[in-house]
């Protein structure tokens, strides 16, 4: 049996010291970024990364959310974010959300990271589902969860509301017995 090379990344919770880069990711992939999302501007300040740092610690001290910086091997630079939030433990389910930086799209992390917090939230966790909510234009996104073999649910109508306009949602769903939790 064969087995994955090690990813080319590491995964961990954010810390102080990352709201430099953190803010320099998100100023760099703003135009890919803010199609998607609410939070991505172009004058976004490490000031506002230590506040989203300081909300994630909460959360996770809630456990509400398992938030996490992407962080290239050797380099140390950061190249994305992704969590498992909205976990709802009385019904034993989450949504799962992540970015990949502008220069670090079209590579296979968002699946592999996605991949590996899939399995966090299933055996660590517990959790008996994830969602992942994707705007229905957004291909990438949209392929990342078929790759997990995610159940396409359907369209959600004004679903989502980014930078003022409805806009619709795919849904897909991972349970433990429909997700491709093989890298």
């Amino acid at each position: 049996m064969t087995q994955s090379p090690a990813p080319p990344f590491l995964i961990r919770p954010f810390q102080t010291a990352d709201a430099e880069a953190l803010a320099e990711a998100i100023r760099d992939s703003v135009r890919s970024l803010s199609e998607w999302l609410l939070w991505p501007h172009p004058g976004y300040t490490p000031d506002e990364a230590r506040i989203w740092f300081a909300a994630c610690d909460a959360a996770r001290q809630a456990g509400t959310a398992n938030e996490y910086g992407i962080f290239e091997k050797g380099s140390g630079q950061l190249i994305g974010g992704a969590g498992i939030h909205d976990i709802d433990r009385q019904h034993r389910c989450a949504a799962l959300g992540f970015w990949v930086r502008r220069t670090h799209q079209w590579r296979g992390i968002a699946t592999r990271v996605a991949f590996q917090l899939s399995r966090e939230a299933f055996s660590v966790l517990g959790l008996q589902r994830i969602e992942l909510v994707i705007g229905e234009q957004n291909i990438a996104s949209r392929r990342v969860a078929e790759k997990l073999a995610a159940h396409f649910e359907g369209m959600a109508v004004n679903r989502l509301c980014i930078q003022g306009r409805q806009q619709a949602a795919a849904i897909y769903s991972l349970t433990p017995q429909n997700g491709n939790l093989t890298p």
